[in-house]
């Protein structure tokens, strides 16, 4: 009987010993995680301070990088897309700047294009970027979409944009002209081209050769 009541309280005592081991070792590992996540947010904060704080931007971030950046913040995306496209992209939440600061220009693009080079989404309405500014983005490896104002995609700039055969999807606000958007259409087959008007908030036009 004593050898019996011994076994059970070996076992009673190992059975609590590994419960206890499992509980310390999921602290431990929640606390990990914290901390790395608290290091990544401090190091992307250090990442987009300097564009948030000089320029009325915003930025939203994947795994430590800029993969999305708004050169405008006053200009939100929900005009072309839906919240729900947004929340598929698998983006972090939106790191707004609230200094309007410096104009977010050429020269701003091109630092910004050389420092982030994982930048899949830019939005380039609102801001300063002139046509020929956009020669910079050739050079943005993983440049996906495109946002940018009628102006910005005159002869001068939609010859840029032509350049950039992996753009998935351009979206041009205002009233570009018919055959701007048919050339670029014709030539970006694999793009999905949109234009928006300022004034009635609608889509005018969605041709899609997929």
């Amino acid at each position: 009987q004593w050898r019996y009541d011994m076994v059970g309280r070996l076992q009673f005592s190992l059975r609590h010993f590994l419960i206890a081991a499992f509980a310390v070792g999921l602290l431990v590992s929640l606390l990990a995680s914290f901390i790395d996540r608290e290091r990544t947010d401090a190091e992307l904060m250090k990442l987009v301070s300097p564009i948030i704080t000089q320029h009325n931007a915003s930025v939203r971030a994947r795994n430590g990088n800029i993969v999305w950046l708004d050169g405008n913040s006053e200009f939100a995306p929900y005009s072309f897309l839906t919240i729900g496209e947004i929340s598929d992209l698998g983006f972090g939440s939106v790191i707004r700047g609230h200094n309007a600061g410096k104009p977010f220009d050429d020269a701003t693009l091109v630092q910004l294009v050389i420092q982030h080079r994982a930048i899949e989404v830019l939005d380039l309405r609102g801001t300063s970027v002139s046509p020929a500014g956009l020669s910079c983005l050739e050079t943005m490896p993983k440049l996906q979409w495109l946002f940018v104002d009628a102006a910005q995609c005159d002869a001068v700039g939609k010859q840029h944009i032509l350049n950039l055969p992996k753009l998935k999807r351009l979206m041009v606000d205002g009233n570009p002209t018919t055959a701007t958007m048919d050339s670029i259409q014709e030539s970006l087959d694999s793009c999905l081209v949109q234009t928006h008007a300022n004034q009635t908030g609608r889509t005018i036009s969605v041709p899609d050769n997929n």
